[in-house]
């Protein structure tokens, strides 16, 4: 079977990442940093980051060739394919994305919405598969998450198991950090990159970062928050993913003494708190996976093969890429 060509972007709220898959060919590229872009700007950089990822792989690939699109997005889609959340992009807010984004990129393929929590933690899930419940938290500028069940996403509303970033962990702070687009006190408002980096973090020293006293509260938000999605949804495994988990990363130590302070007791007996192995491009991987595969299995289907032959043959891909992760 001919390789299907399908492109992952994941329009975050500083930058633009694009991952571009074809066989065993897998390139990634990032695009500069930039912050609520309007329509037009954010349409000419993602036809601009288009051109390169195509040019960047073993050969040139026209945008004829495109078999697939997933974008991964900061809010929630909903049945109609309309982004009803965008408080990192307001200019994206209520824009129906599969017709937008085919017009923008010059390309017929079919689009593919998922938010960017489940985009990372699918692509996370692919390459470093665990059982039983997992949470993923997408930390950037702002903060999502997604729950797998043995890699099945648990959706609850909108395409998601609920608003994570949007808990208030403020713990009656009456100076609750604040964020327009999830309130005060919010998850996202102590952990986002931007509210950080505003209050003087040198969040690109993640080390000297312990030692700022504002890096300190967030780390207190983020642990009363996994105390909380302990509680509810009862995960083994809690993988902090994206940019800023490196930023984290020397706190989980501490975050984990935190969070085990005298827990619930209806949170599950083991837990793992842990950094995500994949890279911050997991995101748009995980959209362009999603994507292709979903192209694959129409392609299939149309050739004739029956319902058990898909799943043998999804089933024995998901494998191959898995031992080549291990592998490498």
């Amino acid at each position: 079977m001919k390789d299907a060509i399908s492109v992952g972007i994941d329009i975050g709220g500083s930058a633009t990442k694009i991952s571009l898959l074809c066989g065993e060919d897998e390139v990634v590229l990032r695009g500069p940093y930039r912050k609520q872009p309007s329509l037009g700007e954010l349409a000419a950089e993602l036809s601009d980051l288009l051109d390169e990822v195509l040019g960047m792989g073993e050969r040139q690939i026209e945008r004829d060739e495109i078999n697939a699109i997933g974008v991964s997005l900061a809010g929630p889609v909903n049945a109609d394919g309309v982004l009803e959340h965008a408080s990192n992009i307001p200019a994206m807010k209520g824009m129906k994305i599969g017709e937008w984004l085919p017009t923008v990129l010059g390309v017929k393929a079919e689009v593919l919405a998922l938010t960017d929590a489940l985009s990372a933690a699918l692509c996370e899930h692919q390459r470093n598969p665990v059982s039983g419940r997992a949470i993923y938290l997408s930390m950037g500028t702002g903060l999502g998450g997604a729950v797998l069940d043995d890699g099945i996403p648990l959706v609850i509303t909108r395409g998601t198991p609920g608003h994570f970033g949007h808990l208030d962990v403020s713990g009656g702070e009456e100076d609750a950090p604040m964020i327009a687009g999830s309130g005060r006190g919010s998850l996202e408002a102590y952990v986002g990159a931007n509210m950080l980096r505003e209050a003087g973090v040198p969040i690109d020293d993640p080390a000297e970062s312990l030692d700022h006293d504002r890096m300190q509260v967030a780390i207190g938000g983020l642990a009363r928050g996994i105390r909380i999605l302990l509680a509810i949804y009862r995960p083994n495994y809690i993988y902090l993913m994206g940019g800023m988990s490196l930023v984290f990363e020397p706190a989980l130590l501490q975050l984990r003494t935190m969070i085990a302070d005298d827990l619930t007791p209806a949170a599950p007996e083991q837990w793992v708190v842990e950094r995500a192995e994949s890279s911050p491009f997991a995101a748009s991987i995980g959209a362009a996976s999603v994507a292709q595969a979903k192209y694959l299995r129409t392609r299939m289907r149309h050739e004739g093969m029956s319902e058990t032959e898909i799943r043998i043959h999804q089933a024995s891909r998901r494998k191959a890429t898995t031992r080549e992760s291990v592998s490498e």
